[in-house]
């Protein structure tokens, strides 16, 4: 996404952002489970069984509040270096958490 979009469409991208984050909140919460577990029954066509024996890789694959992995992205860009023999770029010239930060800060 371009950062003139972002910057255009700020209250846009924070409301997605804070969705994003709300909804991953309710999949993490084991209070949810039989709902999240009809959710993937319905939108993945998986059997109740396929789908209950999955609930925790689901769960083990989501960071909480939809964090962004910053050294897991350090890593990335370190690996692109490495095979184009260029010197790594810091992360920030790639993104920009503020919207992230406002759509947490406005949950």
């Amino acid at each position: 996404m371009l950062r003139s979009w972002a910057s255009a469409n700020a209250d846009t991208l924070v409301r997605y952002l804070a969705a994003i984050i709300e909804g991953q909140r309710f999949v993490l919460d084991p209070r949810n489970k039989a709902a999240v577990v009809r959710l993937i029954v319905d939108h993945l066509k998986a059997s109740e069984e396929v789908a209950t024996q999955s609930y925790p890789a689901v769960l083990s694959s989501l960071a909480k509040d939809a964090a962004f992995d910053m050294e897991g992205f350090r890593n990335v860009l370190a690996l692109r270096a490495r095979f184009t023999g260029k010197d790594p770029q810091a992360p920030e010239a790639y993104l920009d958490l503020s919207y992230y930060q406002k759509a947490i800060a406005g949950l």
